[in-house]
C-alpha cells in the first residue's frame, strides 16, 4: 500500500487506565475530526432506519428465494 502525498492515518487515542480527562479531550477531538456525521452518532446515538428501500434487483432475489 502505497502512500500519497497528504494522505495519512492516525490511530485513535488508546486509553491506558490513567489520564482519563486527558484522553477524553484528545479521543473528543479524533471524532470531530472524522467528520460531523461521526460526532452527531456519537453524542445522540445511532437512528436505526424505519424501513430499507428495497431496489429492483432485492426484489427479484427475494423472489428467487421465495422458490
Amino acid at each position: 500500500m502505497s502512500s500519497q502525498e497528504g494522505d495519512f492515518f492516525i490511530k485513535p487515542p488508546f486509553l491506558n487506565g490513567t489520564k482519563f480527562v486527558f484522553w477524553k479531550v484528545i479521543m473528543r477531538a479524533y471524532l470531530q475530526a472524522l467528520g460531523a456525521d461521526i460526532w452527531e452518532i456519537f453524542e445522540g446515538g445511532y437512528q436505526f432506519p424505519s424501513s430499507i428501500p428495497i431496489d429492483e434487483v432485492g426484489k427479484k432475489n427475494m423472489r428467487a428465494m421465495e422458490r
